[in-house]
């Protein structure tokens, strides 16, 4: 039995089995005139500007996309028995689930399994989710946020949110645009992030010359950005964050909040990736945070845990 891993998020798409990733790149797809696709992934992100490029906007989309990284992996074939486990963002219905089950199935899975993405979170940040004390795990990554609390090797309170990453991008750009009458692009913002995306205020920031759209003038403009400013973009998002983590916080057992407190809150996600904002969120709750290495991967890692374990027939 071969078993494999997809890992799928409306900003990329990973493949991968239980000890490498084999497939990591965006989820984009690129169509001819005939709307019929010619790339995925990367070379569907090198076509953006000069094609027909776009992101997976439905369960057809994402299966033409599937189709290419099965077809390159050689995945499924009379003679191979295949087993996928599959994640995707809490915003997918139970019935968007179950679609995404059938179609692997029908392309020659014999099982199709999966499981919330805390509990792959969970699995793949390491905690001793067996133990009587409480631990909680948070998760914010492109498209969603969820808080959780494992005990005795089981989810015993969880929690969503819709404000998470895309989100986070989008308060940058709209606070760009009210202060400094600049739109941004996509690259420029992903540069910023790397280069100077900040949660707490530095006493030197370090700044970046941001190129946009002046729509006062209506010509480019390029001015300096620095570490506070985007602190201020970002402001909002991070109040909104740590009052839903207080109000969930606020909803469990004394015991549970005590347990908590002590062993402190784990993070992963790739919005964790911006410098300090497990930092920024403590210092407004008044808990130790405390992130995961790689926090981009937890999920994978989790769900790597589980493929191993198939795999050794546990």
């Amino acid at each position: 039995m071969n078993y494999y891993g997809l890992d799928i998020g409306t900003s990329r798409i990973r493949f991968f089995d239980s000890e490498e990733i084999l497939f990591d790149q965006p989820a984009l797809i690129a169509y001819d005139s005939d709307n019929d696709p010619i790339a995925i992934g990367d070379k569907a992100h090198a076509l953006k500007g000069s094609g027909n490029v776009r992101p997976l906007d439905s369960l057809e989309a994402l299966f033409l996309y599937c189709n290419q990284i099965f077809d390159d992996y050689h995945v499924f074939g009379i003679f191979r028995k295949t087993t996928v486990l599959f994640s995707c963002p809490v915003i997918f219905s139970e019935t968007e689930k179950e679609e995404i089950k059938q179609y692997l199935l029908k392309q020659g899975a014999m099982h199709a399994v999966s499981d919330i993405e805390i509990w792959y979170a969970a699995l793949g940040s390491k905690i001793n989710i067996d133990s009587d004390l409480s631990s909680c795990i948070l998760h914010i990554g492109h498209d969603n946020a969820t808080i959780g609390v494992f005990s005795r090797n089981q989810i015993d309170h969880t929690a969503q949110n819709p404000i998470a990453g895309r989100q986070l991008e989008h308060q940058i750009r709209h606070w760009i645009l009210e202060q400094c009458h600049l739109q941004i692009s996509d690259h420029v913002l992903s540069d910023m992030k790397l280069l100077i995306g900040q949660c707490i205020a530095q006493p030197f920031p370090q700044s970046f010359p941001v190129q946009g759209f002046d729509t006062r003038t209506q010509k480019s403009r390029s001015m300096q950005f620095d570490e506070n400013q985007f602190v201020q973009a970002v402001s909002g998002v991070l109040y909104q964050w740590s009052n839903w983590i207080y109000q969930f916080l606020s909803t469990l057992s004394p015991i549970t909040q005590q347990q908590i407190a002590m062993r402190g809150i784990i993070c992963c996600g790739g919005t964790f990736l911006l410098r300090n904002l497990a930092p920024a969120l403590q210092n407004q709750l008044n808990i130790p945070f405390y992130i995961c290495p790689n926090p981009d991967q937890t999920v994978i890692q989790g769900m790597q845990v589980i493929l191993s374990r198939m795999e050794e027939g546990l």
